[in-house]
């Protein structure tokens, strides 16, 4: 008996933990941010998770708030692309063009074939007012 208790509360506890991120995952697709950062901080941190709060911070316009998750997941993951072009974006958002110019050398370092990442640089470079650098990278 006490076995099949066992068995049943850990089903319960497995359920329960499936059904709040579902919730997060349907907060994260209404937009819902807010309720999203809530459910998330019920929850054991995971790398996922920290992305998907970096996300729902983004879409607050509390990138300040967004960079310092952002940075928490590449101090684990260094080479994650992905965080990268996200914080260069909060770095963007934020007036940090030459923290998100770093950032994007630092994915054309790794990728030089994307398109992406050059137009950014370009971008931020010419916002910079470092134009003779903005032209020749666009002739790379």
């Amino acid at each position: 008996m006490k076995h099949i208790l066992v068995f049943l509360f850990c089903l319960y506890a497995i359920g329960t933990c499936a059904q709040q991120r579902n919730s997060i995952q349907e907060a994260m697709s209404n937009y819902d941010y807010e309720k999203a950062i809530e459910l998330i901080g019920r929850e054991k941190i995971t790398p996922i998770l920290l992305y998907q709060k970096a996300i729902a911070l983004k879409g607050l316009n509390r990138y300040f708030e967004a960079t310092n998750v952002l940075l928490q997941i590449l101090e684990k993951e260094p080479e994650n692309q992905r965080i990268t072009l996200e914080l260069a974006e909060c770095y963007k958002q934020t007036g940090k063009f030459n923290e998100a110019l770093k950032c994007y050398e630092r994915i054309l370092s790794n990728n030089p074939e994307s398109k992406y990442s050059h137009i950014q640089v370009i971008t931020i470079l010419n916002i910079i007012e470092r134009f003779a650098d903005a032209k020749k990278h666009a002739w790379i």
